[in-house]
């Protein structure tokens, strides 16, 4: 099973999703023809003007800062469309953070991800909370720092995942609520015998039909942000998250049972910069 099935992200984004139009543009200009080097197609001048006050009046609970070198638990995936380059290569989790040219504020390091041009369903990075649901009761919301490079995507959409829609966690629900009150976890392999196992989803296949599909995992509470070429912090109160009915439509949104988050864009150009995620109350 793939990386960004075991660690939740949304799968099979498609055009239709009502989410793809949070604003800003969709930053699909072609690569430059003349060149084969993704360092030079993908050359940033990095920002110019940054509020690092842009925060202040939170209390935050950092989930991850990125400053170790590596953020544990992170993996990136993208739709596998043929020949396009990505880094960190796609499917890898633990993906190393990178030096912010020219730092920003109090931070050295961050999450970049970058790669395309994507024609499937896009891209993304998803992080697992740890193996367990996380109460995030708490807080009222997830904030983090991002940017994008030049040629990337504007609009990036931010999930978040409890037990009723996450792969992990509905696997470990009784298997009497799967369907019902919890997602079907795709099948795992078929069982040493052949037989495969009952109550789960044969099929990631987007193109299943949607009745099919509605039964499934993957049915992120989301909502879209806008990024643009300059470090900006974003907060995303968890009473804004909405599904979209592309999959299973969980009875509410359980903050006290919290498994996974990610952050996705849409077909073309991926270049973001994730810093600093955490949990904020205000």
């Amino acid at each position: 099973m793939s990386c960004h099935h075991r660690v939740l992200f949304a799968l099979a984004l498609v055009a239709t999703n009502p989410l793809a139009g949070c604003g800003g543009t969709d930053g699909r200009r072609p690569l430059p023809t003349s060149s084969n080097d993704p360092a030079a197609v993908f050359a940033d001048p990095g920002p110019t003007i940054v509020d690092c006050g842009a925060d202040r009046g939170l209390q935050i609970e950092t989930f991850e800062d990125f400053e170790l070198g590596a953020g544990t638990g992170w993996c990136v995936s993208n739709d596998n469309t043929p020949g396009v380059f990505e880094k960190p290569t796609p499917d890898t989790c633990n993906v190393p953070s990178e030096a912010i040219p020219g730092g920003r504020c109090a931070s050295a390091f961050a999450l970049h991800v970058y790669g395309g041009a994507f024609t499937i369903w896009g891209s993304g990075i998803a992080a697992g909370l740890p193996h367990t649901p996380y109460d995030l009761s708490r807080f009222t919301g997830l904030s983090f720092w991002a940017r994008k490079g030049p040629v990337g995507l504007s609009n990036l959409v931010v999930g978040l995942r409890d037990y009723h829609n996450d792969y992990t966690g509905a696997a470990q629900e009784p298997d009497a609520e799967k369907g019902v009150s919890v997602c079907l976890p795709f099948c795992p392999k078929d069982t040493p015998d052949g037989a495969p196992q009952a109550r789960c989803a044969p099929s990631d296949d987007p193109n299943r039909p949607l009745e099919q599909r509605k039964l499934d995992c993957g049915g992120d509470y989301a909502t879209g942000v806008v990024l643009t070429s300059e470090w900006k912090f974003y907060k995303i109160a968890f009473a804004d998250l909405r599904q979209d009915g592309w999959r299973f439509v969980s009875p509410s949104f359980d903050t006290s049972r919290v498994w996974s988050f990610d952050f996705n864009q849409w077909v073309g150009y991926d270049d973001t910069w994730i810093d600093d995620v955490g949990f904020y109350t205000e």
